[in-house]
């Protein structure tokens, strides 16, 4: 089970999907986007109970990376919160389209994977399709102000850059330490953060809430859990190009659960979208080293 990268790679793409979907719901209630944050942090540091019994204490050198590695997760949060709020979504969604080029493109000046011709192919017709699905290009015209917030250029920035950092890293971690134990320490300093910062400010939801927000929470600790293992398993440019299925699957599944509809550009998106993620796929050695970490020195691996 813990090998099988299909089931992995799909519970990622399937998590990532449906959370959108949850937190859009929740925002029709009376949800807050610091109480859902609030809630995704604990509730995965819950979830990560049952593998106590990887669970080991760590030194100070490994605490520090993995640490500094797991509250990126964070910073892409945060600054996706900020874009939001001063950009269109359609907008957001298609910048941060760039995550799995500029993934591919470090882990190949690392020497880790090689970008033939077909991954630029497959970049290419996903990065149109999810043109085509966030329909930004027949918005040109209208309201496109807006795209030109500077504060949320620059949180958007922000946010794909933490998403690199998370990624190009984390495949080095995934390698050096076992996930199980990644997951107990990368989503307790996680909560920690975030429940030192919000929980002094931030009132649990209300109890007709509590459903809603545990969804969104479950949901997030699924998709965390199983993208350290799409990372150890596929590598971090491969999960990146296959989470691209995100977008088509989080716009079909809003036109049938939040009874939206489509149009034929955004069914021609979805298809475009699945054509490319198989393409864009990189090639790694058949024997690969162990991945070296352009900042930090080589670190015991977990027991």
């Amino acid at each position: 089970m813990y090998d099988n990268a299909l089931l992995w790679v799909s519970l990622m793409v399937l998590a990532t999907a449906v959370q959108p979907i949850l937190v859009k719901l929740g925002y029709r209630t009376q949800l807050d986007a610091a109480q859902l944050l609030l809630v995704k942090n604990l509730l995965s540091a819950l979830i990560v109970l049952p593998a106590w019994r990887y669970f080991r204490w760590l030194k100070l050198q490994e605490a520090y990376h993995i640490g500094r590695i797991s509250l990126l997760i964070l910073g892409v949060n945060g600054f996706s919160l900020l874009a939001l709020e001063r950009l269109p979504a359609a907008v957001v969604v298609t910048l941060t389209t760039t995550v799995p080029l500029l993934v591919g493109s470090v882990n190949s000046l690392l020497g880790r994977e090689r970008l033939k011709p077909r991954f630029w192919l497959g970049v290419s017709l996903a990065f149109m399709g999810v043109l085509l699905v966030t329909q930004i290009l027949w918005a040109w015209g209208k309201g496109w102000e807006e795209a030109l917030n500077l504060w949320g250029l620059l949180a958007c920035a922000g946010a794909i850059a933490c998403a690199v950092t998370y990624r190009v890293n984390m495949q080095v971690l995934t390698h050096r330490f076992e996930p199980h134990l990644l997951w107990i320490w990368a989503f307790w300093i996680n909560a920690l953060a975030v429940g030192l910062v919000l929980t002094p400010w931030t009132p649990l939801p209300p109890t007709s809430d509590w459903p809603l927000a545990l969804g969104v929470g479950l949901s997030a600790a699924i998709a965390n859990s199983a993208f350290i293992w799409s990372i150890r398993l596929v590598g971090a440019t491969s999960t990146s190009s296959f989470q691209l299925l995100q977008r088509p699957l989080i716009i079909l599944s809003t036109a049938l659960i939040l009874g939206e509809s489509l149009t034929p550009s955004q069914w021609l998106g979805a298809l475009l979208v699945v054509a490319g993620v198989p393409l864009a796929q990189p090639s790694r050695p058949k024997s690969p080293e162990p991945p070296k970490s352009p900042e930090a020195p080589p670190l015991e691996p977990g027991n």
